[in-house]
C-alpha cells in the first residue's frame, strides 16, 4: 500500500492500466451529486473482504479514459468528512477517508481513499435519504451492511450474504486471529487487562503480583518478574550493575543506575509461553521493553560491525507491550483511566533528556525497512557523519576482561549512531511532507 504521493500515483496508474474495477477500487467520471450515493459507495468501499484501503478513483470514465473534473461538483476532504459526520452511524463508528489529488500521465485525478480498519462493519443505525435532482429518492438504509464483491456493491436495499457480514463482524472482534496477532489485538486496550485474581482492583496478594488476564479472553495472560538471570544486575540488590550496548540509551535518561531494573515479561496463551521479553523499569515509572538491536551496516569488516542500533516499531510487539506498562493498573490510577494515557515516548518531564532522542521510531516495519535501505545506499555518507568505533583503539582498553559492550566512549559512539538515524529519519519525512503537498 503506498506510503507517499509517488506511490499512490503509480498504484492508481497501475489499477487504471488494468482497465477493470476491483474488490477495493471504483472508477467515477465525475464526484458524486448526491449526497446518499456517496455514503453508499464509502460504506461498501470500507467494507471491503480485501482487507486494503479502498479507492474511489474519480475522473476516470467507463471506458477507463481520462475524463475532466467539473468544478461545481468537486469535492475536497473536509466536504466528505461532514457527508459523514452528519449521519448515524452504528456505534458512533464512521469510516476514516482521505481525498488526494494527484497526476496520471499528464492528468489530474481525485482520489477517495477510505482506509481500511478493523472497525467493520461499518452501516447506519437510521435511515439516511437523499434527492436527485429529478426527485427521486435514494436511501442507504438502517441496520444493512453493505460490502462489495469483485467490481459490484452490494445492492442498497439488500444486505451482504452472511458469510460475508460474519467475516466483518470477525475482523472487528479479532476472532480469525492466530493467538500471537489476537493478544496484539487486545494490547490495544491496557485497561481490560486486570490483576489475576481480582475483578479489576489491583492485586495485594503477593502470589498473584506481575500476573494480569485478559477481561474478556483470560485465556490470554501476562507475567512479570525481576529477570535473575541478566547477566548485568547486581547480585545482592537484582539492579542493573552498567550501562552495556543493549540499553546505550539510558545514557540519556540522566539518573543513576539507582532504582533501575530488568524484567522478565511473558505472553502466555493457556499455558504456552508465546514469546518472552526483558523490559527495563526506573524510578517514576518509566517502562520499556528493550528493544530491537541491529547492525546498521551487516558484515564484519572495517569496524562496520560496531555500528548498531535500536529501533521501536510503533506496529510491533513489543512497542504495544511497552505502551501496556505505561497505562497498566500497577501504573494508572484507574478511576482517571478514561481521561488519562502515559505516552510510552514522553518519559517523565524530571528527565533533562529523552531517550528516544537516540532512538528511532517507525510508524511501521514497512517504514523502518524503506529507511534503512536508504541509509544503506548511503553508507559512506553516514560513515562520514559518525566516523567508525574501533575498540582496538579505545581509551578504555584494559588487561582485565572488562567488556567491549560496557566501555563510556562505545556507549556515546552509540547514542550519536542513534540521534543521527532519528535525525536523518525527521529529514526524510519533510522531504516527504513535502513531495507529498506539491
Amino acid at each position: 500500500m503506498y506510503q507517499n504521493k509517488h506511490d499512490l500515483e503509480a498504484e492508481i496508474a497501475m489499477l487504471i492500466s488494468l482497465k477493470a474495477e476491483g474488490d477495493y477500487w471504483d472508477f467515477k467520471e465525475k464526484w458524486h451529486t448526491n449526497n446518499a450515493d456517496l455514503l453508499y459507495d464509502i460504506i461498501c468501499m470500507a467494507n471491503n473482504l480485501a482487507d486494503l484501503d479502498a479507492y474511489i478513483i474519480i475522473g476516470v470514465d467507463s471506458a477507463y479514459n481520462f475524463a475532466p473534473i467539473a468544478n461545481e461538483s468537486r469535492k475536497n476532504q473536509n466536504d466528505v468528512i461532514n457527508v459523514l459526520k452528519t449521519k448515524n452511524f452504528a456505534g458512533n463508528i464512521r469510516p476514516t477517508v482521505y481525498v488526494k489529488t494527484i497526476s496520471v500521465h499528464g492528468n489530474n485525478i481525485d482520489i477517495l481513499i477510505i482506509k481500511n480498519t478493523k472497525h467493520t462493519p461499518y452501516y447506519l443505525a437510521t435511515d439516511y435519504s437523499a434527492k436527485y435532482e429529478d426527485g427521486k429518492l435514494k436511501t442507504v438504509r438502517s441496520g444493512h451492511i453493505y460490502s462489495r464483491i469483485g467490481d459490484k456493491n452490494t445492492d442498497i436495499d439488500k444486505t451482504a450474504d452472511i458469510d460475508k457480514a460474519e467475516y466483518l463482524w470477525k475482523k472487528r472482534l479479532g476472532i480469525d486471529l492466530s493467538p500471537l496477532e489476537k493478544v496484539k489485538f487486545l494490547l490495544a486496550e491496557p485497561e481490560n487487562w486486570l490483576p489475576v485474581g481480582t475483578d479489576g482492583e489491583c492485586s495485594s496478594n503477593g502470589e498473584y503480583m506481575g500476573m494480569y488476564y485478559n477481561e474478556m479472553h483470560p485465556e490470554f495472560t501476562l507475567h512479570y518478574g525481576i529477570d535473575q538471570n541478566y547477566c548485568n544486575i547486581q547480585p545482592m540488590t537484582k539492579q542493573i550493575a552498567t550501562i552495556d550496548q543493549d540499553i546505550f540509551w539510558m545514557k540519556k535518561l540522566f539518573f543513576k543506575n539507582s532504582g533501575a531494573y530488568c524484567y522478565k515479561l511473558d505472553v502466555k496463551y493457556l499455558s504456552t509461553v508465546m514469546r518472552s521479553f526483558r523490559f527495563f523499569s526506573a524510578k517514576d515509572n518509566f517502562f520499556c521493553i528493550f528493544w530491537k538491536r541491529e547492525h546498521l551496516f551487516p558484515g564484519m569488516y572495517d569496524n562496520l560491525f560496531n555500528v548498531k542500533y535500536v529501533f521501536v516499531e510503533k506496529d510491533s510487539l513489543e512497542f504495544l507491550l511497552t505502551n501496556w506498562l505505561c497505562n497498566r493498573q500497577d501504573t494508572v490510577d484507574m478511576t482517571k483511566a478514561a481521561d488519562y494515557y502515559r505516552n510510552p515516548l514522553n518519559p517523565d518531564p524530571q528527565y533533562s533528556t529523552n531517550p528516544y532522542d537516540v532512538i528511532p521510531v517507525f510508524e511501521s516495519a514497512e517504514e523502518h525497512k524503506k529507511f534503512i535501505s536508504d541509509v544503506r545506499d548511503r553508507q559512506d555518507t553516514f560513515i562520514n557523519s559518525v566516523d567508525l568505533y574501533d575498540f582496538d583503539k579505545s581509551l578504555y582498553k584494559d588487561d582485565n576482561g572488562y567488556s567491549q559492550a560496557q566501555f563510556p566512549d562505545y556507549i556515546e559512539y552509540l547514542c550519536k549512531v542513534g540521534k543521527t538515524l532519528v535525525d536523518w529519519l525527521s529529514e526524510m519525512r519533510k522531504q516527504k511532507s513535502a513531495a507529498t503537498n506539491k
